[in-house]
């Protein structure tokens, strides 16, 4: 083998030893599509169509609950580096549309309650409606539709802002940001309870 020959083995080893070690690094580092909010004080859940029949907990109440539900909420919005480059998610962007209602949600309906008012952020920056670029929308509830069994996909989370418009009529708008998660395992901790 001469030098040149050798040279070219070495550098393809090289290079398939950096693809294989990519793709097993890609397969356990984890992206996050989680929106951009803080941990919210309460979890309520209440089974659609049924507002009598409901789980609640709080930080200060019921910690346990609240940190199970915590944890499965933040991990339904995990995938993998290497599954969201081959479904395509990873490039996809985030967009926020205003509604004047909440649709009929078919799983659960899990209401986030927050102790302070936030901010809609998106992409890193307060978000803004087009109608008007100064106004910040500010919420501390959203609501959000887990159902089960739907894989990792597109879902809606839904921010209530409340505001009194220049009648002094007080009104509410629901924000409908796109996200992709997968709710399996928060649906099913759910019906644990």
């Amino acid at each position: 083998m001469t030098k040149k020959n050798k040279g070219w083995l070495i550098l393809t080893y090289c290079i398939v030893a950096v693809l294989v070690l990519s793709t097993i690094i890609c397969c356990f580092v984890k992206t996050s599509y989680r929106p951009e909010i803080q941990d919210p004080y309460a979890f309520t859940a209440y089974i659609s169509g049924n507002a009598d029949s409901y789980i609640a907990c709080d930080k200060d109440h019921n910690t346990d609950r609240y940190n199970e539900v915590l944890k499965e909420f933040n991990g339904a919005f995990e995938e993998s580096v290497l599954s969201s480059l081959f479904s395509g998610r990873l490039f996809s962007a985030s967009r926020i549309e205003s509604s004047q209602s909440l649709p009929s949600f078919s799983g659960y309906t899990l209401k986030l309650s927050f102790a302070t008012k936030q901010t809609i952020m998106l992409n890193g920056k307060e978000y803004n409606p087009p109608t008007n670029s100064s106004q910040t929308i500010e919420y501390d509830e959203m609501y959000i539709d887990v159902a089960g069994d739907n894989g990792f996909g597109v879902n809606y989370v839904y921010y209530v802002y409340n505001y009194v418009d220049s009648s002094d009529i007080n009104r509410t708008t629901y924000y409908k940001q796109t996200v992709k998660c997968n709710f399996n395992d928060l649906y099913d901790l759910l019906e644990s309870y």
